[in-house]
C-alpha cells in the first residue's frame, strides 16, 4: 500500500488529537487504504482546509470516519472553487446565492469530482449538472437521491412515449426528450474528459436517445 503524501500529512496530524482504533495491522491497513481512496484525489490544501474544518467542528474522540472526512474534503473543495470564481468575477459574488449568476466554468469544476463520475456513470449527470447550476455546490444526501429518481423518472417517460402512439403531440415530447438525453451525453463526456466544455446545440440525430435506452 502506498499513500500519497498529502494524505499521510492528514493522518498524522489528526492522529494528534484523536485516536485511530485498530486491534491488528490489517484493520490499521485497511483503515489508510480507505482514506487514500477517498482523499487520494484532493490537492494538498483542500485536504489542509479539511483538517482545519474537522478541528473547527468535529466532537469525537476516535479518528473521523473516512465518510466524514470525504464529505468534509467535498465542502473544502467547493468553497475552493467558489473562492476562485469571486475572485475573477468581483461583479457576479457567489453571495448573491443565485446559481444562475455562475457561469459554466463553475458548473464545469464541480461536476468532475468523485460524484461527477458517479453520475455519469449511473446515468444522471444531466440532473446533477441541474443542481450545481441552481444551487451552486454538490448535492448530499438526499438531494443525491432526487437527482437519481428525477433521471429515472425521466428515462422512463421517454421510453413510455417511444412506446405510445405516433402524432404531434407525442413527436413533440420525444423531440425535447431527446435535446434533453443530447444534453446528459454532452455532461458525462466532459467528466469523463472527451471534451471541454459543456456547451451543447441541438441534436440532428432523432434515433440518438432511442439508441441510449435500449
Amino acid at each position: 500500500m502506498r499513500l500519497s503524501a498529502h494524505v499521510v500529512k492528514l493522518i498524522n496530524s489528526l492522529q494528534v488529537n484523536y485516536r485511530l482504533r485498530v486491534e491488528s495491522e490489517r484493520e490499521l491497513e485497511m483503515a489508510l487504504e480507505g482514506v487514500e481512496d477517498l482523499l487520494g484525489d484532493f490537492e494538498p490544501d483542500v485536504l489542509e482546509a479539511t483538517r482545519k474544518e474537522i478541528a473547527r467542528t468535529y466532537n469525537g474522540r476516535d479518528f473521523p470516519a473516512p465518510a466524514l472526512l470525504f464529505r468534509t474534503a467535498q465542502r473544502m473543495k467547493e468553497r475552493k472553487t467558489l473562492a476562485a470564481y469571486a475572485s475573477q468575477n468581483p461583479l457576479q459574488s457567489h453571495a448573491q446565492g443565485r446559481a444562475e449568476r455562475f457561469d459554466d466554468r463553475l458548473v464545469c469544476d464541480l461536476l468532475r469530482t468523485s460524484i461527477g463520475r458517479q453520475a455519469a456513470s449511473d446515468g444522471w449527470a444531466g440532473a446533477l449538472r441541474d443542481f450545481v447550476k441552481r444551487n451552486g455546490h454538490l448535492p448530499e444526501g438526499r438531494d443525491v437521491k432526487e437527482c437519481q429518481e428525477a433521471a429515472q423518472e425521466f428515462d422512463e417517460t421517454l421510453a413510455e412515449l417511444y412506446r405510445g402512439p405516433q402524432n404531434k403531440l407525442n413527436a413533440s415530447l420525444i423531440k425535447l426528450g431527446e435535446s434533453i438525453l443530447h444534453r446528459r451525453r454532452i455532461v458525462e463526456d466532459f467528466i469523463a474528459g472527451k471534451r471541454q466544455d459543456i456547451a451543447w446545440t441541438p441534436i440532428g440525430d432523432t434515433q440518438i436517445a432511442r439508441r441510449v435506452l435500449q
